[in-house]
């Protein structure tokens, strides 16, 4: 598993910090730790693309809204939701 965590840097520049977590049985298996890392970096990449693209946006002056547009972003909004709910719990 890997989580990453984007640190703000201005409004169009961020740092994002991952930590990668493995099961302990797996440390030895050389070959899974390199496919998972290089699965990690296509999902990473493809995420940018995503983010840039919605920076974009946001940037144009189509968009008008808070930091959800309701009308599309509904299921992101109700993960976050959840997400934070589990959470506190």
């Amino acid at each position: 598993m890997d989580t990453n965590l984007a640190i703000p840097l201005g409004p169009r520049k961020c740092l994002v910090v991952f930590d990668y977590f493995l099961e302990a049985s797996l440390e030895g298996d050389k070959a899974f730790i390199e496919r998972s890392l290089k699965d990690s970096e296509k999902v990473q990449m493809e995420d940018i693309v995503l983010c840039e693209g919605v920076q974009r946006g946001i940037e144009s002056p189509a968009y008008n809204g808070g930091r959800y547009a309701p009308n599309v972003e509904k299921a992101m909004h109700h993960f976050h939701c959840l997400l934070h709910e589990n959470l506190l719990n």
